[in-house]
């Protein structure tokens, strides 16, 4: 079977999670066929600067489309404009990011590399299958998965607002510009997932269309069990650390991560009197979360080629998400090495963990505070969580339940008679 598999990101096991999960459906897709590969130019640079290299994709063929697209010139045309009067036009024309409409001479370039025919489509993110359709149109093979990840309209809901009145406006649009492209997308494709049940619940009552569930998965083969990690005992230990991985551009990491410093770590450093580090580790970290690492007790670290160390030296890893939606690979990565994780409900949103079983969820700063320093106080706890969380972690997000989900969809859709 040739699979052509249109991806928002570069598969990277190293990278952010869009890249993990990237990755993950391309583990899935060579085990059912030869697969050609479409990824934006901007995509391929920023993997490459972490030292991801294309030979280690094992594809048919590797197709590095253009990142411009319409929707962002016009965001520039946009951002760069004065006068109020041409703001507003430039305005006006503005969907969201998702909407990958490409140039008419790009379209015409990547649907000439596009040779051959191919049994199955399968597009990683809406962006990707709105580029799909405006570059295929009539070609778009019948059999075609679309993985929405999770829910772009519902992610934009919940960010704080900012911004002018024009700003609010341009917001309000592309939310409803994306819940109408969700929808659409759910009555046209035939197989669209998500990856969490929670996210296909709420599609089925907002659309009628159920999606399925391709859940996130972490490798856990090499990692030590809970109980050969050394737990951390303040007073005994040189360095107790306080773990937050992420990739740092995403506004739902920065909001979340800018409330813990702001209202939670100041009072956790005061208790513990010293001894207490609060390690911010990931990519592409703007500005505003680099200053974090000035403040007392806040290391910034940024990227790392290999996060195994950091989990080992963690206490806990925290997970104070204010906002979006899907569910953290951030999170299963913390229990797959046994780390005990501290959480809000919308930051383990999708997961379906047991609170205070699992992991600690408290949505206000004062529980997310007290839980903390219990957790540390407390190694029998760290022990305890850790074990449970990575038990839970093993039994429902290894590698084989995630396979067994792609191939199912992608079975699925191409029985359909619309498929034949």
């Amino acid at each position: 079977m040739r699979i052509l598999y249109i991806s928002r990101a570069a598969p990277n096991e190293n990278g952010r999670g869009v890249d993990r999960r990237a990755a993950q459906h391309l583990r899935a897709l060579r085990r059912l066929g030869t697969v050609t590969l479409v990824v934006p130019d901007r995509s391929v640079e920023e993997a490459r600067a972490i030292g991801w290299h294309e030979d280690s994709l094992d594809v048919e063929s590797l197709i590095v489309r253009p990142d411009a697209t319409v929707i962002q010139r016009r965001l520039e045309r946009y951002y760069l404009e004065r006068g109020r009067l041409k703001r507003l036009w430039h305005a006006s024309r503005i969907t969201h990011w998702v909407d990958q409409r490409p140039f008419a001479a790009d379209a015409r370039a990547a649907k000439a590399a596009l040779t051959g025919r191919f049994d199955l489509l399968f597009a990683f993110r809406m962006s990707s299958a709105v580029w799909a359709e405006h570059v295929l149109k009539a070609d778009l093979p019948a059999a075609r998965v679309v993985d929405f990840d999770d829910i772009e309209s519902l992610a934009l809901s919940r960010s704080k607002q900012a911004g002018n009145f024009i700003d609010r406006a341009i917001r309000r649009r592309a939310i409803k510009w994306l819940a109408t492209t969700e929808k659409r997308i759910l009555r046209q494709w035939p197989t669209v997932t998500v990856c969490s049940e929670v996210d296909a619940e709420r599609l089925l009552s907002t659309s009628g269309h159920r999606p399925s569930v391709i859940p996130n998965t972490v490798k856990t083969e090499l990692h030590p069990t809970a109980k050969e990690r050394r737990v951390h005992s303040h007073g005994s230990d040189a360095d107790v650390n306080v773990l937050f991985v992420a990739t740092l551009n995403y506004l739902p990491n920065i909001e979340g991560l800018m409330w813990f410093c702001d209202h939670i770590w100041p009072q956790v450093a005061a208790h513990f009197a010293g001894g207490l580090k609060l390690c911010i580790v990931g990519i592409d970290a703007p500005e505003e979360v680099r200053r974090l690492g000035e403040r007392p007790g806040v290391e910034f670290i940024g990227a790392v080629p290999n996060l195994q160390p950091y989990y080992q030296n963690a206490v806990a890893a925290i997970v104070p998400i204010l906002s979006g939606s899907g569910t953290r690979i951030k999170i299963l990565e913390a229990m797959s090495f046994g780390v005990p994780v501290v959480t809000t409900a919308i930051g383990c949103e999708g997961i379906g963990l047991t609170p205070g079983v699992d992991a600690l969820v408290h949505d206000d700063a004062a529980g997310f505070q007290k839980g903390l320093i219990d957790l540390i106080e407390d190694q029998d706890l760290q022990l305890t969580l850790g074990q449970q969380g990575q038990r839970f972690c093993n039994a429902h997000f290894g590698e084989g339940a995630a396979f067994k989900a792609t191939q199912k969809a992608v079975l699925d859709t191409l029985d359909r008679p619309s498929a034949s």
